[in-house]
């Protein structure tokens, strides 16, 4: 993480500023200005989820049944929209966020030029929050 604007160079000088205020905004990247990012120190934080089932089974003749189901998913999100939403950061299914992209080599200063990428912070992943109910019947003879 680069202490300031002279400790990294980017292809374009004025990206520094949306970059700085990025470091500043996360606690695990400001606190490691001046040196590299210690591996898998910045994870999302804890996410969860509450399920639940309702079955109902109603016996017929001859000692056959019809099964009800009702499946709740994500219960916590059904009480209050608020609750148990998913964040998304960056590229999820890589497992990386990509800050920074190696575009060159500063010879003067004998180190890379970087272009700052336009990586997505922190967003609500809309599908995996959202509560859904299914409903099935099954029928045993």
């Amino acid at each position: 993480m680069p202490r300031d604007a002279n400790d990294i160079t980017l292809l374009d000088r004025a990206e520094y500023a949306g970059l700085d205020e990025m470091i500043r905004s996360t606690p695990c990247l400001s606190d490691q200005r001046g040196r590299l990012a210690r591996r898998n120190s910045c994870r999302a934080g804890w996410n969860g989820r509450l399920d639940a089932r309702v079955t109902k089974v109603v016996p017929t003749r001859g000692g056959q049944a019809l099964e009800l189901t009702a499946d709740l998913f994500n219960v916590l999100n059904f009480i209050d929209r608020d609750w148990a939403r998913t964040f998304l950061t960056g590229d999820v299914f890589g497992g990386r966020v990509p800050l920074l992209d190696l575009v060159g080599y500063d010879a003067a200063n004998g180190r890379g030029i970087y272009r700052v990428q336009g990586t997505p912070r922190h967003e609500v992943d809309v599908p995996a929050t959202r509560w859904h109910v299914q409903l099935s019947a099954r029928y045993t003879f």
